[in-house]
């Protein structure tokens, strides 16, 4: 799975266009295949740092919803 789904995150030009700034800001998404889940997360932050980053949802959304559509076909 992993090589298709990295062709079609990197046809998706809205995705690409939702990255930009948010890699300038993290610098890093991982997407890590467990059992049953995807966790989606960016580079460990100290716990007074972390919060709630709409910006970031959007993008964990847009690229599962991706690996759910990948899985389906």
């Amino acid at each position: 799975m992993g090589g298709r789904l990295a062709e079609l995150l990197k046809k998706d030009k809205d995705l690409s266009d939702m990255l930009l700034p948010l890699m300038q800001e993290e610098g890093e998404i991982n997407i890590d295949p467990q059992e049953d889940k995807v966790r989606i997360y960016t580079k460990w932050k100290r716990e007074d740092k972390i919060g709630f980053d709409m910006k970031f949802f959007k993008v964990a959304e847009r690229i599962a919803t991706t690996i759910r559509q990948l899985i389906i076909t």
